[in-house]
This record gives structure tokens, C-alpha cells and sequence, in this order.
């Protein structure tokens, strides 16, 4: 505080003129200082982390119970967001099996979080996070919520903390970023070895008492004892971390969304991605997920399309073969065979709406009249889209264990057009993937660039549930893996000009 400050608002302490008071016994690796007056019993109490421990303390400051230290929280070591990866935990040789930091307290009650313990170079590598809020008074747990945070949580910020006219962004991302292997940090990993004179399981008793170690022989076997097999590894942990270890190829991020029932933006229009950004000139240039995720893919809201799943269940695999659908009245496109056997090999659709290449021409197929009143009531009219702003709708199904190979979508229709994907069925084993590109380095300079092979590249995971509805920049480079059961989406493309001439095939016709 300054000395120029009236000292009923506070003033700067001086050591020699007002003294400290020395607080102790409130814990080993202390996180996070606050301050709560408890009104039952006129205590001024210091709320703290004992971080070694997990556990969050008071200790009494003034009243009559003065230097009485309390424990109000104790985490559950059980928890799996607390348990780390096999071969990590062994490497806790201070005894520090979790760690709590963050502490804000806000009208009587406390927030903080916790996590496994880790070395400082490598605590972005946890990926999962509890978050924790404990009312003082009642000193009763209110909630245990998992964050995906990617490293520790360092500061929970309150209204008190911000001021109460925090500067907030207009708009807040519904979209989380999850960055795997740590950010390409090695982590410190160690295996109990194996000895044909001792059972299995004979290093388990060392985690819970280490003063065995000495008295027992072959303890050097055991990671617990300070032993074991050491070897360092890319750290790879969390559910997110776990599915894209399933395929091939090196993902540096998954996008994932959180539910957001708001369609439209705070002036009532539909959220979209600019089109500026969809030139190849703008393209070339997304290196970092973060600062350009608005111009990778915007997360427009979550949608219940329940019905529409139900009605496709209904009609069968069949419904996606052009067969079925000539024989039953709609019009098909031709002249797709290079794409659907190069780019999309055993992917299938059934078209509703189509566009020429230029966007001079938009057919309307027959099977629209009797879909549109369900897409327009469940998906068009909450994002915001006229049915006569729509160029392109189709359903589009990728079979069992299939895959789209990598490509971007070219033509003036992509780029005079908003690429909008509705998830109508999927799972959690297909794979989205859109890539950044790196330029060369200073050491490049004389690399002749080339959009189309070059290969430093960084990779993200789009990852949707049902009714999660996004636009995505489909200029970009982008490939899909389906490891399981097929995947349907309604994919939708839209324009802000609707300047065309209106087409309406015949049942049966053959479009190209």
C-alpha cells in the first residue's frame, strides 16, 4: 500500500515501526494465502494450502482460539485424476503425492486445485486438474470438478480479485484446447524389474512404507526403493491422451466443446468464421492453434438432434447408395468418382441441396421438401441460417473403420461459402484432423515452398459429440479416421449473397 494512503483505507507495513508476527504450523510447501473472518466465533483465520499433502488449513490469527491450526479439506488419493501414469508414480521419492495450489476465497467459500505432484519443468504435463470449492463456515465439500488444464492451476481469480468491472472479451470461447505429450517434454518414468527369486507384486509393500527398503534384500529392484528401470519417455496421460495414441498419425491438440446453448452472437446473427480467412494466402500462415482458432473452426452451439438420428437409424445403410435413392425419388450426383475413390474411398451420401462449382446454379433435390421441416426446425432456424442462403446439404456417412484421406476442399464455392458440420451419430474413436503449417526455418530459406507437400506441419483434433454444431474452414488441409462404428453428419455449406438461379432436379436426374 502507499504511505500516502489515508490509513483508513490501509498503509504500506514497516517492519520496524509495526512488527511481524511469525505464523507457524500451517503446513510443508504452503500455496496460497487468504484471509475469512469466521462470524460465529469473531475469529480472524489465514486459510492456506498445505500443498504437500493436498490438504487445505486455518489457522487462527486473532480471537481466543489464537494459533489453533485446523484441517477443513483432505483430498481422496484414489481419485484417477490424482493417480498418475503408471511409471510416474514411482518417481516420488520426497513423499509428495499430490499438490494443491490456486487458493481464492469468495463470500465464505474457498476454491483451489489439485493434482498430482510433479517435477517444475514438467507440470504442464498434467493433464486433468480437480477443481475444488470448500464453504468455511460448514467446512463441507460443495463440489470436486475435473479441468482440463494442461499443468497446474496457479490462481483461481475472483470478481473481488478482478475489481467489479472486470474487462472481460465480448465473447467467450466455448472451445478447450488440450495439448498432448506435454508440449514434446520428456517425463522421468521408471518400471519395477522383474527377478525369477521374488513373487509377483513384491514391490507393492515398498510404496506405502519405504523404511522396508533397507531391511529387505532385492528392494533395489523396485522403483519405490529408489531402484527399477529408469527411462524417459514423452509423457502421453488422460483420456484425450489415450484415444489419439489409437492412430498413426502425430496429433499435437485436440479441440473439444463445451456445451453452449447460445446459437447466435450477442447481435443476434449467426456465428461464423470470416471468409477472409479461408484465402490461401491467409491459410499458409495458421501456425498456432491459440492465437488462430478463430480462423481454424468456431463452435456455434449444441443441438438436440435426437430425431434426426432416429429417423436415419430408421432408414438403413441403404439410404446413402445412389440406387436407393433413384429408385425412391431423389437425383444423384455424377461425375464425383475421382473424388469419392481417390479422397473418400467407401464414404457415401444422399444429397439435399447442391451447388455448381461457382455458385451460379443451387439445385434443390427432391428429397428436400420432406427433410427441410426437420432440419429447419431442429438445426437452420437456432443458428440462424435461411434455407435459401444454403448452397450444399447432404448427410454423409463414413462406413465402419474408414478413413478420409488428407485433402482440401477447393473450387469458388469454398471459399464464397461457411462450412457448417451438424454430428449426427459418431463416437469417440473418429479422428478429425486439420493441419497448421510451419513456414521453413531461416536455415530453409532457399526451401521453393509448396502448400500441397510441405510436411512441418502441426496437427489438431476436432473432436464432436452429437448436436455439438461447428463451422470449420475446410480450405484447410483436413483427413478423418474412423476407427468404429459409422459416423453420419449433416454437413451444410451457406452463403451471406444468396445470388444464384434456383434449379429443382426431377426424381431420378443425374447432376454434375
Amino acid at each position: 500500500m502507499l504511505r500516502s494512503t489515508p490509513e483508513i483505507e490501509g498503509k504500506e507495513l514497516d517492519f520496524d515501526n509495526n512488527g511481524f508476527k511469525p505464523i507457524t504450523n500451517v503446513g510443508s510447501m504452503c500455496h496460497g494465502i487468504a484471509f475469512w473472518t469466521d462470524d460465529a466465533t469473531s475469529e480472524i483465520k489465514l486459510i492456506s494450502l498445505d500443498s504437500k499433502s493436498g490438504s487445505m488449513v486455518s489457522v487462527v490469527l486473532t480471537g481466543h482460539n489464537e494459533g489453533n491450526r485446523e484441517v477443513l479439506w483432505t483430498p481422496d488419493l484414489d481419485h484417477p485424476v490424482l493417480t498418475p501414469p503408471k511409471g510416474v508414480a514411482a518417481m516420488y521419492n520426497n513423499g509428495a503425492k499430490v499438490f494443491s495450489k490456486g487458493l481464492a476465497v469468495q463470500g465464505g467459500v474457498a476454491y483451489f486445485a489439485v493434482s498430482y505432484a510433479r517435477q517444475p519443468v514438467l507440470r504442464q504435463t498434467v493433464p486433468e486438474t480437480l477443481l475444488v470449492a470448500v464453504d468455511l463456515p460448514s467446512k463441507k465439500e460443495l463440489f470436486v470438478r475435473i479441468i482440463r488444464s494442461n499443468g497446474l492451476i496457479n490462481q483461481i481469480v475472483t470478481k473481488s480479485h478482478l475489481g467489479w468491472a472486470p474487462q472481460l472479451p465480448s465473447e467467450l470461447s466455448t472451445i478447450e484446447i488440450t495439448l498432448h505429450g506435454g508440449g514434446g517434454k520428456m517425463v522421468e518414468t521408471c518400471e519395477d524389474q522383474k527377478d525369477k527369486d521374488v513373487k509377483d507384486g513384491f514391490c507393492e509393500e515398498f510404496v506405502s512404507d519405504r523404511s522396508k527398503c533397507r531391511k529387505t534384500e532385492k528392494a533395489e529392484l523396485c522403483c519405490a526403493c529408489r531402484g527399477g528401470e529408469k527411462t524417459r519417455r514423452p509423457l502421453m496421460a488422460g483420456v484425450l491422451d489415450g484415444e489419439v495414441l489409437k492412430i498413426d498419425d502425430h496429433v499435437t491438440a485436440t479441440a473439444t466443446f463445451l456445451q453452449n446453448p447460445t446459437c447466435l452472437d450477442k447481435n443476434g446473427a449467426t456465428k461464423r468464421i470470416s471468409l477472409e480467412v479461408k484465402a490461401m494466402e491467409h491459410i499458409k500462415h495458421i501456425q498456432n492453434f491459440d492465437k488462430e482458432l478463430n480462423s481454424i473452426i468456431k463452435h456455434i452451439c449444441n443441438l438436440d438432434v435426437n430425431p434426426i438420428a432416429e429417423r436415419l437409424l430408421e432408414l438403413g445403410d441403404a439410404v446413402f447408395t445412389d440406387d436407393y435413392q433413384i429408385k425412391n425419388g431423389n437425383a444423384v450426383v455424377k461425375g464425383r468418382g475421382y473424388v469419392l475413390d481417390k479422397i473418400k474411398p467407401g464414404t457415401r451420401s444422399f444429397q439435399l441441396i447442391w451447388s455448381s462449382k461457382s455458385v451460379s446454379d443451387v439445385y434443390h433435390f427432391p428429397w428436400l421438401d420432406d427433410w427441410l421441416p426437420m432440419i429447419q426446425k431442429l438445426v437452420l432456424d437456432p443458428i440462424g441460417v435461411k434455407p435459401s442462403s444454403v448452397i450444399r446439404m447432404m448427410f454423409a456417412q463414413m462406413p465402419k473403420e474408414s478413413t478420409i484421406n488428407i485433402h482440401s476442399d477447393k473450387n469458388p464455392w469454398v471459399q464464397k461459402g461457411h462450412r457448417v458440420h451438424v454430428p449426427i451419430i459418431t463416437h469417440k474413436d473418429v479422428f478429425f484432423l486439420t493441419q497448421t503449417v510451419r513456414l521453413p526455418d531461416e536455415e530453409d530459406s532457399d526451401y521453393d515452398y509448396d502448400y500441397e507437400k510441405e510436411v512441418k506441419r502441426r496437427t489438431l483434433r476436432i473432436k464432436s459429440n452429437p448436436g455439438e454444431v461447428y463451422e470449420f474452414n475446410n480450405a484447410m488441409l483436413h483427413t478423418v479416421r474412423n476407427l468404429g462404428e459409422g459416423r453420419i453428419h449433416l454437413i451444410l455449406d451457406w452463403i451471406e449473397d444468396e445470388n444464384y438461379v434456383l434449379q429443382k432436379p426431377n426424381p431420378g436426374d443425374r447432376i454434375r
